[in-house]
């Protein structure tokens, strides 16, 4: 804003320009075209790939405080920290990267093996209170879409506005509710690029069920599940924290959880058809009575993070080996992940002979569940297993009813002729 200027002991400013119709027009229609093109985000990929030694199926976006390099300064690092064999990029060096300049947000991409699942971890996060675009926010979603990945774990810090939850919980988000949308801010904005998805993506299932319901087992498996819940997510622009009038708002049309992050993330996610798992961490209350004096801060963001940092780390390397095994499971093959090594290669089988649950409950190794299901057909068939339970069905089927047309036989002839 200009200067005012004293003339005759009065402050005086100079005349503000106006804009015409049509300059206007343009500043818009400038900003909507000022977005990553596909061959520019297709440079960033190809920087990481002629550089990574692995190949990454699932990508991990980090939230605040999950994770420590300073005494008194978090960065969400604890799951990049615990990769084996990695590799960091820092923003700066990928091409037309932005950087993040939140405290408590390193800035990093990370490549490597958690639980023996090779990995593509964003160590910090963009914003948009930061002064970028959502589109920009966004953008390193689109790059982990074409260096490989086909699913999405997210993870974020937010504000506990359901009031059966406490600091310390875990939420893992069924829905969103896009509250920057309805103000027409989304980062599907500006002209389509059908090579990353359609026009108009759906989102009524943009949160996995299967992958909801791994998550809700592994917390049973972990001894939390007394902790973790499901609910529904929101993204406020920030970075102020919201208002007593506001979160009871939130809270009045179904909000479980308060944020300045993720919505935009999963909303281009599923655009470029990842399938995708989040969960916040709550790290304070929300408050909803003018009575309450107690003021959120960033610092207990951090704080919670830190005190959470183990449990966080284990229950998502335990989620990212069930979306591999689930995956795996569905498209019906384990040859789609390359081990690098003999460790490596022993991780992939004992992923194979981990144990699930059937329909009625009861567990069963893979090896197991194929040894009963086989009648007739031998195991070591070089048939796949789903064709081989079909065969195996039809042989049962036609037995019995050989059996039974035998004993129809058997009961006429002594019927008829006697013994």
């Amino acid at each position: 804003m200009p200067f005012a200027k004293t003339v005759n002991g009065h402050d005086s400013f100079p005349a503000v320009k106006r804009l015409a119709n049509n300059d206007v027009l343009q500043t818009n229609v400038k900003d909507a075209q000022n977005t990553y093109t596909f061959e520019t985000l297709q440079e960033s990929a190809q920087y990481l790939l002629n550089r990574i030694k692995i190949k990454p199926k699932i990508g991990i976006i980090c939230g605040s405080g999950m994770g420590s390099y300073e005494q008194n300064e978090l960065c969400p690092g604890s799951i990049a920290e615990s990769l084996v064999d990695k590799q960091c990029f820092p923003y700066e060096e990928i091409p037309h990267f932005p950087v993040s300049t939140v405290k408590g947000h390193t800035g990093q991409m990370v490549f490597g093996y958690l639980q023996g699942v090779p990995v593509m971890c964003m160590q910090g996060r963009f914003h948009y209170y930061e002064g970028y675009p959502l589109w920009k926010c966004a953008m390193p979603v689109r790059v982990m879409k074409l260096v490989g990945v086909t699913h999405l774990i997210a993870t974020n810090a937010a504000g506990g506005l359901n009031p059966t939850y406490k600091v310390g919980d875990i939420m893992i988000v069924k829905d969103h509710v896009n509250m920057m949308g309805f103000a027409g801010n989304n980062p599907l904005q500006g002209p389509n690029d059908d090579r990353f998805g359609p026009r108009f993506p759906p989102m009524n299932k943009a949160y996995n069920p299967t992958l909801m319901e791994i998550g809700k087992q592994v917390a049973e498996e972990m001894g939390i599940g007394d902790i973790v819940h499901k609910g529904v997510y929101t993204c406020l622009g920030g970075p102020n924290f919201e208002t007593v009038a506001e979160l009871k708002m939130l809270r009045m049309i179904g909000v479980d959880a308060v944020g300045m992050s993720t919505v935009h993330e999963v909303i281009t996610a599923r655009h470029c058809d990842l399938t995708v798992f989040t969960f916040s961490l709550i790290t304070n209350q929300c408050v909803t009575d003018y009575e309450d004096h107690y003021e959120a801060n960033h610092e207990e963001v951090m704080d919670v993070g830190k005190a959470r940092q183990p449990i966080l780390q284990e229950f998502v390397s335990r989620i990212n080996g069930g979306t591999t095994r689930w995956t795996l499971r569905r498209i019906g093959t384990y040859g789609e992940r390359e081990s690098t090594s003999e460790e490596n290669k022993e991780t992939d089988k004992q992923l194979i002979d981990r144990e699930r649950k059937d329909s009625c409950g009861k567990s069963y190794s893979v090896r197991e569940r194929e040894r009963k299901t086989s009648f007739l057909l031998p195991t070591g068939s070089h048939m796949p297993i789903h064709a081989r339970k079909t065969v195996n069905n039809y042989l049962y089927m036609y037995t019995i009813i050989l059996f039974c047309l035998t004993y129809c036989l058997v009961l006429y002839r002594i019927l008829w002729y006697g013994f």
